[in-house]
C-alpha cells in the first residue's frame, strides 16, 4: 500500500514537492523508530528492575527457608535427645519398680512367715492355758 500511496503521489507532485514529502516521511519514519526504541528500552529497564527484585525476593525466601530448615533441624535433634533421656529414665524406674516388687514379695514372706509363727506361738499358748 506504501508503495501504491508512493506512486500516486509522484504522479501529482512536483520533483522538489516529492523531496520534501519523502523526507517529511523519512523523517516521521525515524521518530516513529526512535519511539519504538524509547518503549523497548523502558520495557527493558522495567523488566530488569523487576527481575532484580523478583532475584532479591527470591534470595530473602531461600534464606528464610534455610533459617526455617536449621531451626527445624534443631528442634529434631532436641526431640530425639528428650526421647533418649526418657527412654533412659524409663528403665531405670523400670529397673527400680522391679527392685520394689522383689523387696515387697520378700516383706509379703516374712509377714506370711511372722503370722505363720503367731499363730504356732497362739496354738501353743491356747495349749497350755488348758
Amino acid at each position: 500500500q506504501l508503495d501504491r500511496s508512493e506512486h500516486i503521489m509522484d504522479q501529482l507532485l512536483n520533483p522538489e514537492q516529492r523531496g520534501d514529502v519523502r523526507l517529511a516521511q523519512v523523517a516521521e519514519r525515524e521518530e516513529q523508530h526512535r519511539k519504538t526504541v524509547e518503549t523497548w528500552k523502558k520495557l527493558l529497564a522495567q523488566q530488569s528492575a523487576e527481575l532484580r527484585e523478583s532475584k532479591a525476593e527470591q534470595e530473602r525466601l531461600e534464606e528464610e527457608v534455610n533459617s526455617l530448615k536449621a531451626k527445624f533441624q534443631e528442634e529434631r535433634e532436641k526431640i530425639e535427645e528428650d526421647s533418649q533421656r526418657d527412654k533412659v529414665k524409663a528403665n531405670e524406674l523400670a529397673v527400680r519398680l522391679d527392685e520394689t516388687r522383689s523387696e515387697v514379695l520378700g516383706l509379703k514372706s516374712q509377714v506370711e512367715a511372722s503370722n505363720v509363727e503367731l499363730e504356732t506361738a497362739k496354738l501353743d499358748w491356747e495349749q497350755k492355758l488348758r
